[in-house]
């Protein structure tokens, strides 16, 4: 399976290195994907908003690609909301040049998007697996399964693991 990573490596020209700062919305709900971005480093919150409550679904990390998977294989506008948590560098590819790479290469880029999505899916399975157990017991899986979260605002830990603020505080170890 061909990562992202070897993916910029055999076209760099087509690829921009660009420093992104913390807070910054990589895509927004209803908008069309322009560009596609990989995370040299940093952390990225993917949520959604509810009743005026913003809802965390997922993070992404340092060394992947920060994608919203779904309505860039399916070609419809984005329904997440993706920011930056840190500032962070990443490797930036517009769509266009994407779709010149597809063209070429398409079962490459299928192959890279079947890294993205398992990626994506390896994720999303902790989330689930883990809000099974106990309050805490849920935070210190959670931590430990991804250290670097401990440098991201409680309430976006508490979102993702089904827990009011006051509850996760109590209960973090």
């Amino acid at each position: 399976m061909t990562n992202f990573k070897e993916l910029i490596k055999k076209y760099p020209t087509l690829f921009t290195a660009q420093n992104v700062e913390k807070n910054n919305l990589l895509y927004r709900v209803d908008e069309p994907i322009k560009k596609l971005h990989y995370s040299e480093n940093g952390i990225f919150r993917v949520y959604s908003s509810h009743k005026g409550n913003e809802i965390t679904r997922g993070f992404f990390f340092e060394n992947e690609a920060v994608i919203p998977i779904m309505a860039l294989t399916n070609n419809i506008p984005v329904f997440v909301n993706i920011e930056a948590l840190e500032d962070c560098t990443m490797q930036i590819i517009s769509i266009e040049n994407w779709k010149k790479i597809e063209k070429q290469e398409p079962d490459l880029i299928k192959d890279v998007l079947l890294g993205v999505f398992s990626n994506i899916l390896k994720h999303f399975y902790s989330y689930q697996l883990i809000s099974s157990y106990p309050a805490d017991k849920r935070i210190k899986a959670f931590l430990n399964m991804y250290p670097a979260l401990n440098r991201v605002k409680q309430d976006y830990l508490a979102s993702i693991l089904v827990m009011r603020k006051e509850t996760f505080c109590k209960k973090k170890p």
